[in-house]
């Protein structure tokens, strides 16, 4: 009779407080390959949909979705590698078209939260043709001060082709002492980065003072 007064209590408590879960949200798109909040109910999502990959927009915490795809006429539309807001206004896509083999890459920017896009032509320099990259990371400190990681090989050898942009990516440099390795970016301010690690590298490289200089952190791996 305790075992039994033990099990209902505990299923009384359990559910009491579990956690109540709100119906699915109707999307417009099909297969979701990313997506962020930056608010409470803003937010972004890349949905591989009809003729390609779409941008959708959300203010109300997913429950009305407004596609705010850069070039929404393009057939086939562009891949969309990569998708950052700075805020609610401020935003950067970064497109892929052509040959998979051989992609070709621009950005689009917009500060009206994607009512309207300019694009801009992103050149990588030293990328060996045979073996172009397949992924991209952004990230911006500022609406000027933006960094793009170029992305690509394998997970035994992959390798990254780090640009940096100080006119809101109208433009893009090479990095000095690029550390040529694949990943996300997190940036802190302009002048302080955390670039990324090679697959199964428990290291990490941060410049202070960007990006004359680079300094290797190590990180302890669990236990």
């Amino acid at each position: 009779m305790r075992i039994w007064r033990m099990v209902c209590l505990v299923g009384l408590l359990f559910g009491r407080i579990a956690p109540t879960w709100a119906q699915p949200l109707a999307f417009p798109g099909d297969a979701v390959s990313a997506m962020k909040l930056i608010g409470p109910d803003v937010g972004w999502v890349v949905a591989y949909g009809s003729f390609g990959d779409h941008l959708y927009w959300t203010t109300t915490g997913g429950a009305q979705w407004n596609e705010i795809t850069p070039t929404p006429a393009a057939r086939p539309l562009p891949h969309i590698a990569a998708v950052f807001f700075l805020d609610s206004k401020t935003g950067w896509a970064l497109l892929a078209t052509g040959d998979g083999d051989q992609p070709q890459f621009k950005l689009a920017s917009t500060t009206d939260g994607g009512a309207s896009w300019t694009t801009n032509d992103v050149t990588i320099p030293g990328i060996n043709p045979a073996n172009p990259p397949d992924a991209a990371n952004i990230s911006f400190t500022d609406s000027l001060h933006g960094w793009i990681n170029f992305e690509g090989g394998t997970v035994a050898f992959g390798f990254g082709a780090l640009l940096q942009t100080s006119d809101g990516g109208r433009s893009w440099g090479e990095v000095p002492h690029d550390p040529g390795v694949p990943g996300s970016i997190v940036l802190v301010t302009p002048s302080r980065r955390r670039s990324p690690t090679r697959p199964g590298s428990l290291s990490r490289r941060q410049t202070l003072t960007m990006p004359r200089r680079w300094s290797r952190n190590s990180v302890p791996a669990p236990e």
